[in-house]
């Protein structure tokens, strides 16, 4: 399944993407239900992509519990594949940049000021600052305005690129301050 992307994402020179299915070991066939997983053999085809860093902060994460979601981040630091989740920031260099990737699962409460001042905290670390979430409502063309203000919250503390997904609908992208929200 990576044949058709894998070139493209390779040529990148730092490749971010929402695993959002923990991999585990005998990951069995669904056919009904939103229990996800993903075989851990598909760490081989995130190697071959050129995958650098993986969100793991969505409402699939947990979906074999803690362990299976321990197992996923074992199984991406064994492979040199960085990952970001809640308060762990992950480090990628590129020549002399230094980028840092945080993320968080906005489909659960969160506090705005701890995230605006582990954004602040994780400025300080990197010279570019991704900032991912999972939010917003499934279907819609347009985002909502506690995601909008989520997303300004994060630039007013530090992100420079901020990355949305959940809605499996492209919603427009969004210049504010001179940085991106996507």
């Amino acid at each position: 399944p990576y044949l058709n992307t894998a070139l493209f994402l390779k040529s990148a020179d730092i490749t971010l993407i929402n695993l959002e299915t923990p991999l585990i070991e005998n990951c069995p066939l669904t056919q009904t239900s939103m229990v996800f997983c993903g075989d851990e053999k598909n760490i081989e085809g995130l190697i071959f992509a050129g995958v650098d860093v993986a969100n793991l902060a969505n409402n699939h994460s947990e979906n074999y519990g803690k362990e299976g979601l321990e197992y996923t981040k074992s199984l991406l630091k064994n492979n040199d594949i960085e990952y970001s989740f809640e308060d762990n920031l992950a480090i990628k260099q590129v020549s002399n940049i230094k980028f840092g990737f945080l993320g968080f699962n906005a489909l659960l409460p969160l506090d705005k000021n701890l995230i605006a001042s582990q954004i602040q905290q994780a400025k300080k670390e990197v010279d570019v600052l991704v900032v991912s979430y999972h939010w917003g409502a499934e279907y819609q063309s347009l985002p909502a305005k506690e995601t909008i203000d989520l997303a300004h919250i994060s630039i007013d503390n530090g992100a420079d690129l901020v990355v949305g997904n959940h809605p499996h609908w492209i919603q427009p992208p969004e210049i504010y301050k001179g940085k991106l929200i996507m």
